[in-house]
């Protein structure tokens, strides 16, 4: 497998067959915005179980996406299946309650 990398100071994108594959926005200098395949109706929060595209409507972007891996500052959600299967909310800025 080929990765094309772009680093733009600390931030970076790779490729593969010319789709971006991952991001690192560490410079706050890309200007990237992902966005829910469907629009979701949500309760201002998420939980293990909810949805990318949940998180995506509650959250917005993520700092880095890396794999099943986003990242809201040190914060992280994992996901397998596209759901939410564990979290780490170190920055404090995750929008999650437990059912």
């Amino acid at each position: 497998m080929y990765v094309n990398r772009w680093c733009y100071g600390s931030s970076l994108v790779e490729f593969y067959n010319d789709k971006v594959i991952t991001y690192s926005n560490t410079s706050h200098n890309l200007k990237v915005r992902a966005q829910p395949s469907t629009i979701v109706q949500t309760k201002g929060f998420f939980s293990i179980g909810s949805t990318k595209d949940e998180v995506l409507t509650i959250q917005g972007t993520p700092t880095t996406m890396y794999m099943n891996r986003w990242y809201y500052g040190s914060s992280l959600v994992e996901f397998y299946n596209d759901k939410v299967i564990t979290y780490s909310n170190t920055s404090h800025n995750l929008k999650i309650r437990i059912k």
